[in-house]
């Protein structure tokens, strides 16, 4: 575990604050203000290095540990760093350093003993960081004071406060310097203050020989000692070594010749000074200057040893230091007396053979508390006495004084109530600086001594328990040194005042009017023998009395008679006391003085103070009187009891009153008896009247039936009741409230939009009347209400289910029927015409529109049906619309069917389309002339068409049809038309090449002879690329031509392009009705040749022939897919060639199904997927 380091800060109001920074999981963070002082619990050897950071000051241990004084560097007032430990206190001055960093120079302070000013700032403690870390005395980079130094007396006022002001010593780092060695004026701080006390050291030895050069000059050369060997072992000091040479005015520069130790006479009997001396020169004047040389001693013996002192850090003693002795010892010539002083105590003793010599002042004879430096004489057996400075010695025996005066028992104090509130403070007196520290029930407080001598520390309320108890206190006092000192006191807290306890006043803490009359007595308790104040305050009366309270800890006020005023209030009595410690206590009573009672009806009997025969019963009178009275009502002779609620409230129930239909008054009387005894009374007039009556007149409205003219000018009922009654006549959605006339009568009218309409409605009108005293008739009466015609409606015609008037149904004109009140008159208007009597039967009726009326088209025609009742009520009916519909119109079909009249092969294959136009939503039967028949109906548009499909035509070649069209409107009106059709679906004969012709000496044709089959022929070039180009001709027909020695006729085509071979021709036949028949003649006789069915150009004709007998060794490989592509409709291809062509055919049934003879030539009939092959048998043919 690593210990934390203990500091303190001085802030420059000179308040200080403690702490401990860098242990386990501490914080190693201190911040600074402006002209703060700051001393940590170390010694030099500890800090291994200083760094600033920013305005930080880094402080670097040589356990690693970091210490961080923030803002030490901030602008202001500057901020100072010591260090302390075993009491000392020493001053670190900062420094730059030419590496950047940062150089510390160090040294004691003035007045560093216990009654110095920075005795806050002292740590009697040791330095455990050095203790654990094993340190040098002088760790690296850093610079020590010189010894001169020490106390700093001679410092001049620009450095008082530190002792430091431009110092920075030579010998870091180990150097050889001596301690008192002369100072080097070119070394790192410059030349010693002149008003130090160290004077010049030698670099060398412990003492040195005087620099020749400096202040006290060379030494007399005729002396008995001669001149310094410059070449000694210790030799003059090097004006260039690190210290510098001595301020000639510093103690122990130059010494004054008028001194004790002033420059040696160079006449006097002893010369210069031996180098190897401890002293250097002697003042001629002083008791050790240079010797007489006509006195007893002669010339100083050159072998004689010289007196030293051995060197040692300050010691200080204190009352726990174990060892209180105090050790001085040195070297010197053997059998020299050696007189010790140290304050007022010396010891001497001789030095020993050995060169040596030590005394000790036993802790039986040591001086008085202080700071002391001894002083050592040595006496020479030859008369010479040489006095040497010795060791620093602090002592102090005594422990701080210590006392309390303030906040204890033994200074009669008593810690009450009022005290407490600001929390426990002990104060004293004791040795200024010292620390205390006091510790009440485990909590403790610190504090310093101030420079008046006094302390004081203040326990919070969460330290200090209230209550009343005696506890210890302990005192602790340390000096600055550790000096301790322990006093005890003891801490009297009294904080609980008398307590205060009240009885009930009277029994029920309530004075009624008898205890006020006769008197009373308030009555408590307190601590026996407490003196209590008593006050009664009754509203503006008050009566106060002192009461002490007895043995037995109650305590009496006697009340005279009479004291308090009458009345309902609260009163109070107040007690206040105070206990021997002056704590004082108050606590208050109410009570309430209650002398009269009290009662009164509230609110209004039956709402207005009259009771009506429907109040009557259990008639509830209602009041209020003081809480917890006992009520009785008094009325008609009857005495009942009150119930009293607990706010005081109060009701009573009568069962029954008695009484007339006359307004009679009578008077109930309420008593009331409060709790305390006290009555009241209090009466009311109560009115009574039992009975009222209200009647309508015998006949309202002159026969009690309201017509629709008496409804439009509105109807009054009348009758009788009460005089001054009020009258409530409702009728219809009407209200009216009139008040009854001194007559007796009355009367309300009402309005025709409050009547309600009706035919034969009975309307029961009614009147409630209500006298003054509430009591209430009612009547009513029956008025028949006869203001419409009703039943009045038309309730069909002979429109059909579709609304709409057709041309069929107009022919036998438009029959309306209604029903209608009965004994009522009906007439019908049709547009422009009638009206027209209806005939009426009962509450039906019936009228028939002539056809000569109904207009023709499509058309509509308002109707109006007008009826009159007995009554001569009159209604005429909402208009209503006949739609009239008597043509199918748009009606139409496409002239020619298929586009041109004729049905060809692909056309029936595919379907025929047809269609035309009609009226929207028109149904469509079309019926061909062969029995089939097709069905659809119009668009909103009006369009329809079908498609005729291929099973409903015939084949053939020019078979005539026709198509008969029907159209249907929604309204049934129907319309025809016929169209006609000729069906062709044979196609015409391929055109078989009989002879072709070739330009002279070349391979171009440039005509051929075909068959005569020929109707619409055209002929094309398909090349290897590209499409197929039609070409032109001139034809020649019916021309006489010899093939195969035969005279046959032929078509000769002349082609205006010639073709070339390696091109095919396409011979295209169609007849009439477009059906196609085309022949694929290769053109190539160069040898043998691969027929490219894949060529573009040879797409879009319906091929039946390929013709390969021009084309030697032509060679043709057909799918069932170039089947398809190539042939039409009937998909059927015939191929035409000799034994030298090669056919192959994808088929997997080889066998033939069939042997077709054309033009007396035998082919075989496959049959492939789907169609079939027709190839002469001369023709090579296999499969694949």
């Amino acid at each position: 575990m690593v210990k934390a380091i203990e500091f303190v800060v001085r802030d420059s109001a000179g308040g200080t604050s403690r702490g401990a920074i860098a242990g386990d999981a501490g914080n190693n963070f201190i911040q600074m203000g402006s002209g703060d002082a700051v001393s940590l619990n170390l010694s030099r050897q500890s800090v291994a290095g200083y760094a600033r950071q920013g305005d930080s000051l880094v402080l670097t241990l040589i356990d690693g540990r970091t210490v961080v004084l923030d803002g030490y560097f901030t602008a202001g007032t500057a901020n100072q760093l010591y260090l302390s430990q075993n009491g000392e206190v020493i001053a670190v001055q900062l420094s730059n350093a030419a590496d950047g960093g940062l150089y510390a120079s160090y040294g004691p302070v003035e007045g560093w003993d216990k009654y110095s000013n920075l005795d806050a700032l002292r740590f009697s403690e040791g330095d455990d960081v050095a203790l654990a870390g094993g340190a040098v005395d002088e760790p690296a980079g850093m610079a020590m004071f010189a010894p001169g130094l020490v106390g700093l007396g001679g410092l001049g006022a620009g450095a008082a406060g530190l002792g430091l002001a431009g110092l920075a010593v030579a010998g870091g780092g180990g150097g050889t310097a001596g301690p008192t060695g002369p100072v080097d004026p070119t070394g790192p701080t410059g030349p010693v203050d002149p008003t130090g006390p160290t004077g010049p050291v030698d670099p060398t030895g412990p003492t040195g020989p005087v620099d020749p050069t400096g202040p006290t000059g060379p030494v007399d050369p005729t002396g008995p000692t001669g001149p310094v060997d410059p070449t000694g072992p210790t030799g003059p000091v090097d004006p260039t070594g690190p210290t510098g040479p001595v301020d000639p005015t510093g103690p122990t520069g130059p010494v004054d010749p008028t001194g004790p130790t002033g420059p040696v006479d160079p006449t006097g009997p002893t010369g210069p000074v031996d180098p190897t001396g401890p002293t250097g020169p002697v003042d001629p004047t002083g008791p050790t200057g240079p010797v007489d040389p006509t006195g007893p001693t002669g010339p100083v013996d050159p072998e004689r040893r010289p007196p030293t002192v051995d060197p040692k850090d300050s010691t200080t003693v204190i009352i726990d230091t174990p060892d209180k002795e105090l050790d001085v010892s040195g070297t010197g010539e053997p059998g020299d007396t050696v007189t010790v002083t140290i304050g007022t105590v010396t010891e001497t003793t001789v030095i020993g053979p050995d060169g040596t010599w030590h005394v000790t002042f036993p802790e039986t004879n040591l001086p008085a508390d202080g700071n002391y430096e001894a002083v050592v004489v040595f006496d020479q057996t030859d008369g010479v006495t040489t006095t040497l400075p010795g060791p620093d010695f602090i002592l102090d025996l005594t422990p701080p004084d210590v006392d309390i005066t303030q906040g204890s028992e033994s200074v009669g104090h008593v810690e009450n109530a009022a005290d407490y509130t600001d929390g426990v403070r002990i104060g004293g007196t004791g040795e200024p600086g010292a620390s205390v520290t006091v510790v009440i029930e485990g909590h403790s407080h610190s504090t310093v001594i101030a420079d008046d001598g006094t302390w004081s520390v203040v326990f919070t309320t969460t330290e200090i328990r209230t209550g009343e108890y005696t506890t210890d206190i302990t005192v602790t006092a340390r000096d600055p040194l550790g000096n301790t000192t322990v006093i005890t006191d003891r801490l009297v807290v009294d904080t609980v005042p008398n307590p205060i306890d009240f009885d009930a006043v009277t029994r029920d803490n309530v004075v009624n009017n008898g205890e006020n009359t006769l008197g009373f007595a308030v009555t408590g308790t307190s601590v026996a023998g407490a003196v209590l104040v008593v006050t009664v305050q009754a509203g503006a009366t008050s009566y106060t009395q002192t009461v002490t309270t007895q043995a037995d800890g109650t305590w009496t006020l006697n009340i005279p008679a009479g004291t308090l005023p009458g009345g309902e209030y609260n009163a109070t009595v107040t007690a206040t006391s105070t206990d021997a410690a002056g704590n004082g206590s108050s606590e208050t009573h109410t009570f309430r003085v209650d002398t009269q009672a009290s009662v009164a009806f509230s609110g209004t009997v039956a709402g207005d103070n009259i009771v009506n025969a429907s109040e009557s019963r259990n008639v509830v009178l209602t009041g209020t009187a003081e809480p917890g009275s006992v009520v009785s009502v008094s009325w008609q002779g009857s005495t009942l009891p009150a119930t009293v609620a607990a706010n005081g409230t109060w009701s009573v129930i009568f069962p029954a009153v008695s009484g007339s239909a006359v307004l009679t008054a009578t008077t109930a009387t309420v008593t009331a008896t409060d709790v305390y005894g006290n009555t009241a009374t209090d009466s009311r007039v109560i009115s009574i009247d039992l009975g009222t009556s209200v009647a309508f007149d015998a006949i309202q409205a002159g026969d009690n039936v309201v017509s629709a003219a008496e409804r439009g000018a509105g109807v009054s009922l009348t009758g009788t009741a009460e005089a001054g009654a009020t009258v409530v006549v409702q009728f219809g959605s009407g209200t009216r409230t009139v008040t009854v006339g001194a007559t007796g009568t009355w009367s309300a009218t009402f309005t025709a939009a409050e009547i309600p309409t009706g035919n034969g409605l009975a309307q029961t009108a009614t009147v409630i009347s209500t006298d003054v005293a509430g009591n209430v008739a009612t009547a009513s009466h029956l008025v028949t209400i006869d203001t419409l015609v009703n039943p009045f409606a038309i309730t069909g015609n002979s429109t059909g289910a579709d609304n709409v008037l057709n041309n069929a149904e107009a022919a036998s004109g438009l029959t309306i029927t209604g029903s209608v009140e009965a004994g009522s008159q009906v007439q019908v208007s049709f547009g422009a015409n009638g009206p027209y009597a209806a005939t009426v039967t009962g509450s039906t009726w019936t009228v028939i529109i002539p056809p000569g009326v109904i207009p023709p088209g499509e058309t509509t025609v308002n109707v109006v049906a007008v009826a009159v009742d007995r009554y001569g009520n009159t209604a005429t009916l909402p208009t209503e619309t006949i739609v009239i519909d008597r043509v199918v119109t748009n009606f139409g079909a496409d002239t020619l069917i298929s586009g041109d009249g004729y049905i060809n092969a692909h056309e029936r294959l595919n379907g025929v389309p047809f269609g035309g136009t009609a009226e929207a939503f028109s149904q469509i039967e079309i019926v061909l002339s062969n029995g089939q028949v097709l069905r659809t109906a119009s668009d909103a548009s009006g369009n329809w068409s079908v498609t005729i499909p291929a099973s409903y035509l015939p084949v053939g070649d020019g078979v005539s049809m026709t198509a008969t069209v029907t159209a249907t409107d929604r309204a049934g009106n129907t319309a025809d038309l016929v169209r006609n059709v000729i069906v062709d679906t044979e196609a015409p004969e391929a055109l078989g090449v009989l002879a072709f012709g070739k330009a002279v000496n070349t391979n171009v044709m440039t005509e051929l002879y075909t068959t005569t089959d020929g109707e619409h022929v055209s002929i094309f070039r398909v090349d290897s690329t590209g499409g197929a180009n039609a070409l032109t001709f001139e034809l020649n027909e019916n021309v006489r031509l010899n093939v195969g020695g035969s005279r046959v006729t032929a078509d000769h085509y002349s082609l205006d392009q010639g073709v070339s071979d390696g091109s095919y021709l396409v011979l295209q036949n169609t007849d009439a009705a477009g059906n196609e028949s085309s022949t694929l003649f290769i053109v190539d006789n160069r040898g043998s040749v691969n027929v490219d069915l894949s060529r573009i150009g040879l797409a879009g004709f319906d091929f039946s022939t390929i013709d390969l007998n021009v084309a030697p060794q032509a060679r043709l490989t057909l799918t069932n897919s170039d089947l398809h592509a190539l042939t039409g409709g009937d998909n059927e291809l015939v191929i035409r060639g000799d034994s030298l062509d090669q056919v192959r055919l994808q088929l997997t049934n080889t066998t033939p199904v069939d042997v077709r003879e054309i033009d007396g030539q035998h082919y075989n009939v496959y049959a492939m997927d789907g169609g079939t092959v027709l190839v002469d048998q001369d023709i090579n043919t296999t499969f694949f």
